[in-house]
């Protein structure tokens, strides 16, 4: 297997910027901006999935624009974990906008791609926003239906988190 030296680069910048999104500032701002311009399209997707990220909390045009590209460029190249995670921020912006309808539907189809995943974290963490929202819509039997999702995957991993799930369910009751 042959891996471009500017694939490996990408990789190692972006789990750099993952691990310090919060800490942001202009310079990995404008590295990310400057990528857009020398990569080829389709080493852009986790790019636009990053600049989405880092948006979601300052501006949500820009974060739902760098999400709506990743989601684009990832069909076009057909990557399936590049359109989850388009969706999931696409989603998470939606939340955000307190646009929970269409919030909803971008979980709803992350979901697909991450119900199959090991990892059950990102589950947990979808089946709580979709609650969540489903909540602040009023439908509180489906945010009880989503709440209830995380026990069995907090069950499976023996995780001690399990009280979130009881707090968010008492919530709908």
């Amino acid at each position: 297997m042959h891996i471009k030296k500017s694939t490996i680069f990408l990789i190692l910048f972006l789990e750099f910027l993952i691990g310090n999104s919060y800490g942001k500032d202009n310079t990995q701002l404008d590295s990310l901006k400057q990528m857009l311009n020398t990569l080829p399209e389709k080493e852009l997707i986790p790019v636009y999935n990053q600049l989405s990220k880092i948006y979601l909390k300052s501006d949500k045009e820009k974060s739902l624009n760098y999400g709506g590209k990743a989601l684009e460029l990832s069909k076009k190249f057909n990557k399936e974990e590049g359109i989850a995670n388009a969706q999931l921020n696409i989603a998470n912006t939606y939340y955000e906008m307190s646009r929970y309808q269409p919030a909803i539907e971008y979980y709803e189809k992350a979901l697909e791609y991450f119900y199959e995943q090991k990892s059950n974290h990102i589950k947990i963490y979808i089946y709580t926003r979709l609650g969540h929202a489903e909540r602040n819509l009023g439908n509180y039997n489906n945010a009880l239906f989503n709440y209830e999702k995380p026990l069995n995957l907090y069950f499976l991993d023996k995780d001690n988190s399990i009280s979130e799930a009881y707090n968010n369910i008492g919530g709908c009751l």
